[in-house]
């Protein structure tokens, strides 16, 4: 009988346990959730609208030849992964029709000019909590995250790369591709909801949100290829998820905190040496 109950009681103490931590873990989760919500709440004001910028005529040397092109300036793009995609997906193959050249440049622009980030799937969260000068605590959280822009370039290069070796897509399908690729990529950054805010952009769902933004950034385009875009499962082929997937996988990961001073914020930087980025792996 003794026995009985000396199990009965460790296995009542197990199952405290296991719901004690149960509850602890959903705590957890749901300060750190709080905590990310009041940080990126705090910092909306940095989201910049998609900018106005005209095209330029300058001469530019195609092949043998100098040509006379209307070009975005490059300084427009502020970063340089969108310089290096505007020369990769528009110069360079030639794609200067409208509306396809100033809507794919207007989010180039938007993402070049706002540091927009995606949070590493392989990153775990780190809080701690830090008492200051003035005995005051101060709860930071500690991420890995990737640069959206690197992120996008890599997507929209792979996509364009997979459509060029399928020689039954015309140059007109592959640019409603990577339109949608570009709008699928900026669709899975954190702070997509404050982006929302900013720009007036309403959503009840996935589909609405996507649509929204493709109305949004690329106002130019008609609204029979813009149901096109968002309708007729561009953002679920499987090969622009998968190059997604792989992208995240091979990108530069960059330590970032959210504080509740903004002295202790640190920006997306890339780390000089290695080992110091192996150091702040979290």
């Amino acid at each position: 009988m003794s026995i009985i109950f000396y199990i009965s009681g460790i296995s009542l103490i197990i199952i405290i346990a296991l719901i004690w931590r149960v509850f602890h873990i959903t705590a957890i989760k749901n300060m750190k959730k709080k905590f990310l919500d009041e940080e990126i709440e705090a910092n909306r004001k940095m989201i910049i609208e998609p900018l106005e910028v005209k095209k330029k005529e300058v001469f530019y040397k195609l092949n043998v030849y100098m040509v006379r092109l209307n070009l975005y300036s490059k300084s427009s793009f502020s970063s340089y992964e969108m310089k290096n995609l505007y020369q990769n997906m528009v110069i360079d193959t030639y794609w200067l029709n409208e509306p396809f050249h100033s809507d794919f440049s207007r989010i180039l622009q938007f993402i070049g000019v706002n540091n927009l980030w995606i949070k590493d799937p392989k990153s775990r969260e780190i809080i701690t909590n830090i008492r200051d000068r003035n005995n005051k605590i101060n709860k930071q959280i500690l991420m890995n995250v990737l640069d959206l822009g690197e992120v996008i370039n890599g997507v929209v290069t792979e996509v364009y790369s997979n459509l060029n070796k399928r020689l039954f897509y015309n140059k007109y399908e592959m640019q409603d591709r990577i339109l949608a690729a570009a709008i699928y990529v900026l669709i899975k950054a954190e702070e997509i909801e404050f982006v929302c805010k900013i720009l007036k952009i309403e959503y009840t769902n996935e589909e609405g949100l996507r649509h929204n933004l493709v109305g949004r950034f690329y106002e130019n385009l008609s609204t029979e290829k813009k149901d096109e875009i968002t309708q007729n499962g561009f953002f679920n082929s499987s090969f622009i998820i998968s190059i997604y997937e792989e992208v995240l996988f091979n990108s530069n990961q960059y330590p970032y905190t959210f504080s509740t001073t903004e002295a202790s914020k640190c920006t997306v930087t890339l780390l000089p040496y290695r080992s110091e980025k192996q150091l702040m792996n979290i």
